[in-house]
């Protein structure tokens, strides 16, 4: 983030280190007041000592994190003085801290401010899978009215009942999809990965949430505003019908899962739930496995039970051979079995 021109010399280190500007105004207290002029010289133009980066040109004002280290300086380097006096960092310190933040795209200062990279680029965003197919110029567009966000695990993306309208789409992490009852009983509706995106309803037909979404992991998501995810449906039919296919295929799940809670008892239920998250084992015909291993009170918020009724079809389960615990994952072993035993099941309710 700027240059110093001598970084290794203390007294040009500790001054300009957070600024950004080069410590070549002059020594003393008359080169700081030069430099804090040509600072303000430049904040009132409203232009930056800070070159543009390729595709990271839209950004939006953003409060400085409350709990990191950092100052920024608008007239001199009281603040950066103040945080070496408590102890905090040094200067050259801070200095490198402001770099690293700049370099991954996290805060940056200019302008006297700290500013939030909205980390939008046309590249990026045209990777996402659902939008494949938009003309350039038009992802371009699109994409300067979005923003990007890190959650932490286990933060709340998005609020039951929330009145916000915009469309998530997953960059990187996993998250939950889940209803809490008042007195804390959940139901999960699912989880969602990298590729995957939610909030397209609240989008469409403007109405409250209807679940809460829970990080599972470090994620990444692009937020898009409910006028920018409109205007796309309905200047592209191909992604227009590409969301219609996967609202069907949405639809048609919960109407599977809630006809199996309506006719199927619990060791059922929880049959077709651990095939639904099972995959193909690598190198073992016939198996499949989940990895990692469900936990138990997900297992029950899932198909609508307590977690100790899960402990015992799971034991259950072993105990006949159809499933067993291994290193990383819980193996099923004859998934075509069960099938066979919800099918019959299915059969006998009707």
């Amino acid at each position: 983030m700027g240059g110093q021109t001598d970084v290794g010399r203390k007294d040009r280190g500790d001054r300009g280190a957070l600024g950004g500007e080069s410590a070549d105004h002059g020594e003393g207290d008359e080169g700081e007041k030069q430099a804090a002029r040509h600072r303000g010289c430049q904040h009132r133009n409203g232009s930056s000592s800070l070159a543009p980066v390729e595709g990271m040109e839209g950004i939006r004002p953003h409060k400085p994190p409350r709990d990191c280290a950092l100052a920024h300086a608008t007239s001199g380097d009281r603040e950066a003085r103040a945080v070496r006096e408590r102890g905090a960092a040094t200067g050259t310190q801070i200095s490198g801290m402001v770099k690293i933040l700049d370099k991954i795209g996290v805060y940056r200062q200019n302008s006297g401010r700290w500013i939030e990279w909205d980390r939008i680029s046309v590249p990026l965003f045209a990777k996402i899978p659902f939008f494949e197919g938009l003309v350039p110029s038009e992802a371009e567009s699109f994409a300067r009215g979005c923003v990007w966000k890190r959650f932490d695990q286990g933060e709340l993306v998005v609020d039951f009942e929330d009145s916000s309208t915009d469309v998530y789409f997953i960059i990187s992490g996993d998250v939950r999809v889940l209803m809490r009852g008042a007195g804390g009983k959940e139901m999960i509706f699912g989880d969602l990965g990298p590729d995957q995106f939610f909030g397209e309803m609240a989008a469409i037909d403007g109405a409250k949430r209807s679940a809460n979404v829970t990080a599972l992991t470090k994620v990444e998501v692009c937020i898009m505003p409910a006028s920018v995810f409109k205007s796309i449906i309905f200047s592209s039919p191909a992604i227009c019908e590409r969301l219609l296919t996967l609202m069907t295929t949405r639809l048609r799940a919960s109407n599977a899962r809630l006809f199996e809670r309506s006719v199927l008892d619990l060791r059922h239920r929880l049959y077709a739930e651990l095939l639904r998250l099972a995959h193909p084992r690598h190198g073992v015909e016939g198996q499949s496995i989940i990895s990692p291993p469900p936990l138990q009170q997900d297992l029950a918020a899932r198909i609508g039970c307590r977690r100790e009724q899960i402990s015992r079809e799971i034991h259950a389960m072993i105990e006949e051979g159809l499933a067993e615990k291994a290193k990383g994952g819980l193996v099923i072993l004859h998934p075509k079995l069960l099938e066979s035993r919800i099918s019959a099941s299915l059969a006998e309710a009707d």
